[in-house]
């Protein structure tokens, strides 16, 4: 179960489990937003994404931030005048999807949206994956094993069985924990699909990326045979 409340021109859409009424939510989000309460980190994937805690809970909040030529003249504005077609809220409505199918995506806690004149600005907040690295980050200090790159494989074949669509597949949306348990992030655009089109272009989008990392570091841990690893493990899974 999910609300929504409404202050002025805030929407927040919060899982009760983590906060039990209106106040708490309110109090949560001028808790996030307070620089002196938390430290500010860099993250994979478009936004800009800060660690803090809440209680018991280690979250971390996304402020969404535009890319591409647009974001010299507009940071972080999108055009938009109901709550519910937001970023924010689609994503977090998206994962809270790929949790209930048992898919290795952070829990959604709470997305808020301020909205002024059909423009909006948007925060997403979830659950941190504890003592992870992203893909990318690994494959700069050490090498996969082949049984490795296969678990990626079928990581994302899980995922297309869903018909779960990542608009920006790459090494750093990737993330292995200490237990080498597989999670994927940022789902800013993503979506359910039908149809295989989309899928090929999902794993391309991925090989350019790890491709793009070993043009820039030759000590970067991919090599043709572990792409190959992975499409035997996403093929045969």
């Amino acid at each position: 179960m999910n609300q929504v409340i409404q202050s002025s021109n805030q929407y927040i859409l919060f899982d009760p489990a983590f906060l039990a009424d209106d106040d708490s939510a309110k109090l949560f989000f001028t808790d996030m937003n307070d620089d002196a309460s938390d430290e500010s980190a860099d993250k994979p994937g478009r936004g800009e994404a800060r660690f803090f805690q809440c209680g018991p809970h280690a979250l971390v909040v996304k402020h969404y931030l535009r890319g591409g030529w647009l974001a010299r003249f507009v940071r972080d504005q999108y055009y938009g005048c109901d709550a519910e077609v937001t970023r924010a809220f689609r994503e977090w409505r998206l994962l809270a999807t790929m949790r209930e199918k048992g898919l290795p995506v952070p829990k959604p806690v709470a997305a808020r949206v301020v909205m002024k004149h059909c423009f909006y600005r948007a925060d997403l907040v979830t659950l941190q994956i504890q003592d992870a690295r992203t893909l990318s980050q690994y494959l700069s200090e050490a090498g996969f094993k082949q049984e490795g790159w296969q678990a990626i494989g079928e990581c994302i074949k899980r995922f297309h069985r869903h018909g779960v669509y990542h608009a920006d597949l790459n090494a750093s949306n990737i993330l292995i924990n200490q237990q080498q348990e597989l999670f994927v992030l940022d789902f800013d655009k993503g979506a359910i699909k039908m149809g295989d089109l989309w899928k090929i272009d999902n794993l391309d989008r991925l090989k350019r990326s790890l491709l793009k990392y070993k043009k820039k570091n030759t000590d970067f841990g991919f090599v043709s045979s572990d792409w190959a690893q992975l499409m035997s493990g996403y093929i045969h899974s």
